[in-house]
């Protein structure tokens, strides 16, 4: 892939120094009297370097991959495109990344069309199409900025009056305004992130770049990231080959029941399918366990050797979800998966069928125990817009109406570049940030609740925390004991003790949600 664009610049922050001996080390401790440190390296009689590279490889061929997780790599990554990002790094657990938010300052930045991965079509017409879109996708959200950010001033105001005419209430003003206009923007748009990975990720990364949706620009960037490891270990890469798309059963089923180019026809179907299905819900609630409170029951009686007659199951669910008996639930360092009691929540299950802005989504693939299937993005691409719209937006006619013209507009461009056989993957750049993910998720009690702690706060953007609001409803709707229990931080706080309340300390949202029962939780912004 060429780039018309500058190319990204991958760093390596820091690595352990030698992770390759790291990993022969800790295998060979598991059958030695002593701990082996890597500096034993050809220490012990008969054992050179060939050995250990030997027995390096060996491990890896065998399957016994623990020992290359000791070692991990901090990545300092920019100039890649936001899909590549929910494409790849982040469509997976074994990572930690803080990534750049899109709800930057306009004060002290503009954008411009450096800031988006812009790809060669080797053809002009097209690539003065591609990069039009973008033009007019920037003038549209400068647009929208101005138009949305005095309605934006009135709510936020009215909930902090003090405010009014400092730089700190300007620049909260104009984030929150960022998060909606950010709406138009594509998802080539460059982002910079720090990205930790252990060595077996890396290998992952390099064997399947191309099952990602952008898989050229994937290409690109791991093996930048190989090529820097490398510098400080030669010997890190143990995968020889890389998978080709064409070759993996993805592809396979995308042939067979697709073909070639992008069917908008099946992908129309599907969608209304989807949709359909839904009904009225943003995340519906599609399977879970038929006595949850039987499962928690059994699960805490067994890890403490007690009998039903001791814990019933109401108690048991008492017991491990209200915070006020359950001191693991609150605090800054989340060990809930590091108590016997709360482990329990680890037996119940949730599943969701979800309908997410590609904003949204990015939000959601950050908590990485609750994880969710999630397609090919030009799968569901079906040649007409198809896009969420933001509450603000739907509440200001002009905003709503040059939303629209926008979202017209940009499908109608993406459209005339495939009716010109542009590679499809380019072209899905320039989707906006609204366009609909549709996936499953599923998650265990003990992720998902963490999940809508964090989610159910109104700082949180606004499409997931409806998201969540939607799914906690439906919890509470089939199993109320479970339900009852789900809260906002200040919530979780004030039911520990009601002289707690928020625990966002200057980052307070303005309104006393703990005080508020689900009906009257309602946002202003």
């Amino acid at each position: 892939m060429v780039f018309l664009s500058s190319k990204p610049n991958i760093e390596l922050i820091d690595i352990i120094e030698n992770p390759s001996d790291l990993a022969v080390a800790s295998a060979r401790s598991c059958y030695s009297p002593e701990l082996i440190k890597p500096k034993d390296v050809g220490i012990k009689k008969g054992e050179t370097r060939e050995h250990w590279d030997r027995l390096r490889i060996q491990l890896y061929n065998a399957e016994h991959h623990t020992p290359f997780g000791h070692a991990h790599l901090v990545f300092g990554i920019s100039g890649v495109s936001r899909l590549l990002i929910w494409s790849l790094f982040h469509d997976q657990p074994f990572h930690n990344s803080n990534q750049d938010s899109q709800r930057f300052d306009r004060k002290y930045r503009k954008m411009t069309l450096d800031d988006f991965v812009i790809p060669d079509f080797r053809n002009n017409d097209l690539n003065l199409v591609y990069k039009e879109t973008l033009e007019f996708q920037l003038l549209v959200d400068n647009g929208l900025f101005e138009m949305l950010k005095p309605t934006v001033e009135q709510k936020y105001y009215r909930l902090f009056p003090k405010d009014k005419g400092t730089e700190e209430g300007d620049r909260e003003v104009n984030r929150k305004t960022q998060e909606i206009t950010r709406y138009v923007l594509p998802i080539a748009t460059k982002s910079h992130l720090y990205h930790t990975i252990n060595t077996l990720t890396l290998q992952r990364y390099y064997y399947c770049a191309e099952m990602c949706d952008v898989s050229e620009e994937a290409r690109i960037v791991v093996n930048e990231m190989i090529n820097e490891a490398k510098k400080f270990d030669p010997n890190i890469l143990m995968v020889k080959n890389s998978i080709k798309f064409e070759d993996t059963l993805e592809h396979r089923l995308i042939e067979k029941y697709k073909g070639d180019k992008i069917d908008f026809h099946r992908n129309r179907k599907f969608v209304e399918e989807f949709d359909e299905s839904l009904k009225d819900h943003i995340s519906k609630l599609i399977d879970h366990p038929n006595n949850p409170y039987r499962i928690l029951g059994d699960s805490l009686r067994t890890e403490f050797g007690l009998t039903e007659q001791e814990l019933s199951d109401e108690e048991a669910v008492y017991l491990l979800l209200n915070p006020a008996k359950d001191p693991y639930l609150l605090g800054p360092l989340n060990i809930t998966m590091m108590s016997k009691i709360t482990r329990a929540l680890n037996n119940v299950y949730y599943t969701f069928k979800k309908k997410l802005s590609h904003s949204a989504d990015s939000q959601d693939q950050r908590h990485r125990g609750v994880l969710g299937s999630r397609p090919f993005i030009m799968q569901h691409y079906f040649g007409e817009p198809d896009y969420i719209i933001p509450d603000l937006i739907k509440d200001d006619e002009k905003a709503l109406s040059t939303y629209k013209a926008t979202m017209k507009l940009i499908f109608n461009n993406i459209n005339y570049l495939l009716e010109n056989n542009a590679n499809s993957q380019y072209v899905a750049y320039l989707l906006p940030n609204a366009y609909p993910i549709r996936f499953i998720e599923s998650g265990s009690l003990l992720h998902l609740r963490k999940k809508f702690v964090e989610r159910l706060c109104y700082n949180a953007q606004k499409e997931i925390w409806q998201a969540t609001s939607d799914e906690v409803d439906q919890i509470t709707k089939v199993h109320p004991l479970i339900g009852k229990w789900f809260g906002a931080p200040c919530d979780i706080a004030y039911k520990a003790d009601s002289r707690r309340n928020c625990p966002e300390g200057y980052h307070f949202c303005g309104e006393k949600v703990w005080l508020l029962n689900n009906e009257e939780r309602k946002r202003i912004i």
